[in-house]
């Protein structure tokens, strides 16, 4: 929608919530939450698509939750690690590899 409430569209068409979303740093990828097998299963993974609505891709496969996602600046990254102080980040992504084959 536009700043001023105005031009809604729906993005999402899917059963069950589509939730908690994340604007890419680029401003062309929405990150969210979903609830993937609904109504079977409530538990929701993190999915990316374009601010369009399309090429929906699921990133995370999971028993249990993953909810909140956000894009990585790593301008600013803190350490959560005192040894080393190393950057760490929370969570496993699946990537997506195609093959030529």
């Amino acid at each position: 929608m536009n700043s001023d409430g105005t031009s809604i569209h729906q993005l999402t068409k899917e059963m069950g919530w589509d939730l908690n979303p994340s604007w890419s740093l680029d401003d062309k990828s929405i990150l969210f939450s979903a609830e993937p097998d609904f109504p079977k299963d409530f538990d929701d993974e993190i999915f990316i698509m374009d601010v369009n609505g399309g090429n929906r891709v699921g990133l995370t496969f999971s028993p249990e939750s993953d909810i909140n996602p956000d894009m990585f600046d790593p301008a600013f990254a803190y350490s959560v690690s005192n040894v080393g102080k190393l950057n760490s980040l929370w969570g496993k992504i699946r990537a997506k590899v195609s093959s030529s084959n």
